[in-house]
């Protein structure tokens, strides 16, 4: 348990896209709902389920750190992430960063390749 009794999340949303003071509309993600994460796993940095800072930048990395995505599915070699559109994909451990860093911006025009 954490923060006022509330169950510890094992998941984060993706900060560029839930942002602390603003809100990010579907028609804003000009890159593709399917080419924008919305939250993945996370195996550290445990926050109560509903608090509203419970959000990381994906264009951190993958990884174990308290401001990176990653989890159980890491000793698997990636992260099981929910894109915007709905669909969850596992993104490998050995993704390249410039791809990551694509598919956490909801608004960067950059071109993603396979993941």
């Amino acid at each position: 348990m954490v923060g006022g009794g509330f169950g510890a999340s094992h998941y984060a949303g993706n900060s560029q896209v839930l942002k602390k003071n603003g809100s990010t509309k579907i028609f804003d993600m000009v890159d593709g709902t399917s080419n924008t994460i919305l939250a993945g796993e996370v195996s550290g940095g445990f926050m109560a389920w509903g608090d509203p800072e419970n959000r990381r930048d994906p264009a951190n990395g993958l990884g174990t750190a308290p401001n990176q995505f990653g989890g159980p599915a890491s000793g698997r070699g990636g992260v099981n992430m929910l894109l915007a559109d709905g669909s969850v994909r596992f993104i490998s451990e050995n993704t390249n960063p410039q791809t990551l860093k694509a598919l956490a911006s909801p608004d960067g025009n950059e071109q993603v390749g396979d993941f």
